[in-house]
């Protein structure tokens, strides 16, 4: 059987025919003769290039790119998925940023509504005010005219069977020792009414405001001209111990109440004077100075303010 051999290498022939003799024969070549039949081995041989690295290093790229390009896409699919949610949001956003306007634009036309209609409610409210003062006034003078013909004597203790007679006696009693005699004829019309504090009160109608006007001003001055012995029940003959008696004017129900808190003023704010006269109620904090006329508790504030 003929066997084919292959032709040796020239290079390497070549080589061993450089190399000297003296030199040690190549592991590689002591068992050729002038051929080399196993060819696996000089894959070793420094000679011959090996690509078997450079291949896997291509592979290892090419799966680090495709790598990167799935975490991109995956990346850019959660981006856009991100995007539409937050789209959605503020199409949402808006929708009720549009629903808040015309609610608030609807609640500040309300508000300007409600704004004029309180305007108008206070206009009319200062209006009907001033209506209530004006009939107060009113309803305060028709009183004042009523009682301008009044007086009011306190103290005197009520007898076991009293009538109008009786009644009318003491006040011409009264009007002889103060002075000024009147007869029964002047007395319209003479009453006892009860108080809240149990006491009683005897109101007397004159026939003209005239007799009024000067059984008060005998009384002051009667009481001015003696301090020591001022009007009492010993004065009028009645029975029972010696009480003070008190005339004044018939005053309407504001007035009595400005006439107290007048005195307390008085009293509190070193005024010396504080009287009635015609229903009205007057201060005066010193002899020489000028009047003031109380009329509401206004007038008192504002003399607190002014203090």
């Amino acid at each position: 059987m003929s066997l084919k051999r292959t032709p040796p290498n020239k290079t390497v022939v070549e080589k061993n025919v450089g190399a000297p003799t003296s030199a040690a024969p190549d592991s590689r070549l002591s068992h050729q003769s002038g051929s080399f039949p196993d060819l696996t081995s000089l894959s070793q041989d420094s000679n011959i290039t090996n690509r078997s690295k450079r291949k896997r290093e291509i592979c290892e790229c090419v799966k680090s790119l495709e790598e990167i390009r799935t975490l991109l896409s995956t990346s850019t699919t959660k981006t856009e998925e991100k995007f539409a949610a937050l789209l959605a949001s503020i199409l949402e956003i808006s929708a009720q940023n549009c629903e808040i306007q015309k609610s608030m634009e609807f609640i500040s036309k309300d508000y300007d509504d409600l704004k004029l209609k309180l305007a108008k409610l206070e206009s009319e409210r200062e209006a009907d005010r001033r209506y209530v003062l004006d009939l107060e006034e009113k309803v305060e003078n028709m009183e004042r005219q009523l009682c301008s013909t009044k007086i009011e004597i306190r103290n005197v203790p009520q007898m076991q069977e009293e009538s109008k007679e009786s009644l009318r006696t003491i006040v011409v009693q009264a009007s002889n020792v103060l002075g000024i005699p009147i007869s029964g004829n002047e007395i319209k019309d003479v009453f006892r009414t009860k108080n809240k504090n149990n006491s009683s009160t005897i109101t007397v109608d004159f026939m003209s405001s005239i007799t009024k006007d000067n059984i008060i001003k005998k009384a002051r001055r009667f009481n001015s001209a003696n301090n020591q012995s001022k009007l009492s029940t010993t004065h009028l003959k009645l029975d029972g111990p010696n009480r003070p008696i008190y005339i004044s004017e018939k005053l309407t129900p504001k007035s009595q109440k400005m006439y107290y808190l007048a005195r307390r003023f008085a009293e509190n704010n070193a005024y010396k004077y504080c009287w009635t006269s015609y229903g009205k109620v007057l201060l005066r904090k010193m002899d020489g100075e000028r009047y003031i006329v109380i009329k509401s508790e206004t007038d008192l504030d504002g003399l607190l303010c002014n203090k």
